[in-house]
């Protein structure tokens, strides 16, 4: 549905709705790669290791190149559904780029500290899993970041669609259920996105392996929470 409004039903320039189309199609190809690196990993722990450790010495290499992937893999689908929220924010309050600046600030810090995260990753190749106290700092302030940004741009689209329902209200005495609509079904993403990495920062910063679970829930969530601003 959301493929057919971009492409055939849109009221948006052509060359804004390929733009929102390849953005939801990156999001569509990293979401089906965390899938599939998540069985390769699974297939290389209970069938085709047959090493120290058994199924636990495979998962706690932190540096085989599956497990890092999924880290990377991880972080570019964070950074792009982030990136778009920013850019929604900044349609919909009349293309405010002292507004944009100012949430690409916390954008550009947590994409720095997932590179970070990645490349301690991929070169500390030691036997442990991801709350080893090197990434555990980058870890936290990253979800820190990527949460703290949602709620923010979330309420203030939402507090934006809101005030125009009011004055659509006032002046023109209409329902404005559609406005209503469009800022339920924002908070509602919002909210659902938020709670996931509300979840994933709790069990990470326990230190418990639930983290594994948790991350691949919201990689399969970040897609779902974006819609083109038409």
């Amino acid at each position: 549905m959301c493929t057919y409004t971009m492409l055939g039903n849109s009221r948006t320039r052509y060359s804004q709705r390929i733009g929102y189309f390849v953005v939801v199609l990156l999001l569509f190809v990293f979401a089906t790669l965390d899938v599939a690196l998540l069985l390769r990993h699974v297939l290389d722990a209970f069938i085709w290791y047959h090493g120290p450790g058994g199924a636990i010495g495979e998962f706690s290499d932190i540096s085989y190149w599956v497990n890092a992937m999924k880290t990377v893999n991880s972080v570019a689908q964070t950074g792009i559904a982030d990136g778009m929220l920013i850019y929604r924010c900044y349609i919909v309050f009349d293309r405010s780029w002292a507004l944009a600046v100012t949430l690409c600030v916390v954008w550009v810090a947590g994409l720095t500290l997932g590179a970070i995260a990645c490349y301690i990753e991929f070169t500390l190749r030691s036997s442990t899993f991801l709350g080893a106290k090197q990434l555990e700092p980058f870890l936290i302030s990253g979800l820190s970041s990527t949460l703290g940004l949602n709620i923010i741009a979330t309420l203030m689209i939402a507090y934006k669609i809101g005030s125009i329902e009011r004055q659509s209200r006032v002046i023109f005495g209409s329902s404005g259920s559609g406005l209503r609509r469009a800022m339920r079904i924002i908070i509602e993403s919002g909210l659902m996105y938020s709670i996931a990495i509300i979840i994933s920062f709790a069990v990470y910063a326990t230190s418990s392996n639930a983290e594994y679970a948790v991350s691949d829930c919201v990689s399969s969530l970040s897609p779902s929470i974006y819609e083109p601003p038409y």
